[in-house]
């Protein structure tokens, strides 16, 4: 028997060989009405592979791949931090692995195709891109909240118009989840009337340009659901003056403001975050989350309470909370998210 298993495991060991997975594989997702482009960059070293993901209409790049497993000719990815796992079978000869995702209790067929010219994420648009100006009706910072039920989502949407009169190129934050630059499919204006299709999110917004072009009043549809929803102008200094306002810096190791950085370990899942608390000039904090691992940055907390040494900080739009102590510089608590509860210690 040990014969057996040896020989066969030196045959997987020279088929691996034999049949690398080094390079870009794409496919596509697809789940209703969402369709993404799925891009894993596979690199091999010290006998194992690793592979980062990047979601082209999500605007998601360099998601870190869990686990790869491959025994010629199955292939295995998850990435765990976002609940994704594809399993599919490589045929050599066509460069294809063909199978199946599952995520959240879904699934569906998927094939990955190697290639030498991967799609890749556009560059997200800087302020000046947007910045508004004459002679366009839709371009700048446009701010609103999307309202479903007891929740409500804070919405930008970024609008630049090309140098081809017409021509435009939207982005959207969805702010209280963290999810930015997610790149519009398509955008068009037939005045007064803009319509904007993201299908990274499987999600369309049609409205009309109103109140001197400073209000777009209109329909967001998704997942089989239209809800009403204004966009109105925003104010770029205003929104750039805020952001000077925050102060990072700490005193001393009492002090609250910092970039923390801990761990949450859910087992098979570890998650890496980021907590960055801020003094405003009034005395008061502000903070945000990025969670490294799930591609979500500057989640702003709903509130910030500190009584020393005990911190709070509240999350309503991902309904997390953090339970801490400030002791010898270093944070100390609990992440409640739903029902779960978790330890995490945060150090900066």
């Amino acid at each position: 028997m040990v014969a057996v298993k040896t020989i066969h495991s030196f045959a997987a060991a020279r088929a691996n060989t034999q049949h690398p997975l080094q390079g870009a594989w794409e496919g596509t997702f697809k789940f209703r009405q969402q369709t993404v482009r799925l891009v894993y960059k596979i690199s091999q070293g010290n006998g194992s592979y690793r592979a980062t993901t990047d979601a082209i209409e999500q605007g998601l790049k360099d998601l870190p791949v869990d686990r790869l497993v491959y025994n010629y000719p199955s292939v295995r990815i998850e990435n765990n931090a976002i609940g994704f796992v594809f399993d599919g079978t490589l045929n050599p000869q066509t460069a294809e692995i063909s199978g199946k995702w599952k995520q959240n209790g879904v699934s569906g067929a998927m094939v990955l195709k190697q290639t030498d010219n991967p799609d890749t994420i556009p560059d997200p648009l800087a302020e000046s891109d947007y910045a508004p100006r004459g002679g366009s009706d839709l371009q700048g910072l446009w701010e609103g909240t999307l309202k479903a039920g007891a929740a409500s989502l804070r919405l930008n949407l970024k609008i630049a118009e090309q140098p081809a009169a017409g021509a435009f190129r939207a982005e959207l934050d969805s702010v209280d989840q963290g999810a930015k630059n997610m790149p519009a499919a398509s955008i068009t204006y037939d005045r007064p009337t803009v319509k904007i299709t993201f299908i990274g999110i499987g999600a369309v917004f049609q409205g009309d340009v109103s109140g001197g072009n400073k209000e777009i009043n209109g329909t967001w549809t998704q997942a089989g659901k239209a809800l009403p929803l204004t966009f109105d102008r925003a104010d770029l200094m205003a929104e750039q003056l805020q952001a000077l306002d925050k102060n990072y810096a700490h005193n001393d190791p009492q002090d609250l403001p910092g970039h923390w950085k801990g761990t949450l370990d859910m087992k098979q899942v570890k998650l890496r975050l980021v907590v960055n608390i801020a003094r405003s000039p009034d005395g008061t904090f502000s903070a945000s989350l990025d969670s490294l691992d799930q591609g979500a940055n500057n989640v702003p907390a709903s509130a910030v309470q500190y009584t020393a040494p005990n911190v709070r900080i509240e999350w309503n739009g991902i309904s997390g909370v953090f339970n801490g102590t400030l002791k010898n510089g270093k944070l100390s608590g609990t992440w409640q998210q739903g029902k779960l509860t978790l330890p995490l210690d945060l150090a900066r």
